[in-house]
């Protein structure tokens, strides 16, 4: 894949991510928890975006020392 078209692709699946990442860390601070668990799942979900968000960037280092 062309690197360009690779680098914008990673863009916009990291924007998709922080909006992801946001609506968990909203259901985090809603307050409104009826067990311990559906927190535990919400605080689980924010944890794996912020990890994928955390690969997409490293990837798009990558990219851009390659492209130098």
């Amino acid at each position: 894949m062309d690197r360009k078209k690779r680098y914008q692709e990673l863009l916009k699946k990291r924007d998709w991510a922080r909006e992801k990442l946001d609506r968990a860390k909203k259901a985090l601070g809603s307050g409104s928890w009826h067990e311990d668990s559906v927190y535990e799942l919400a605080d689980s979900d924010s944890k794996v975006w912020i990890v994928y968000i955390e690969n997409i960037e490293k990837e798009l280092e990558e990219l851009s020392k390659q492209s130098k």
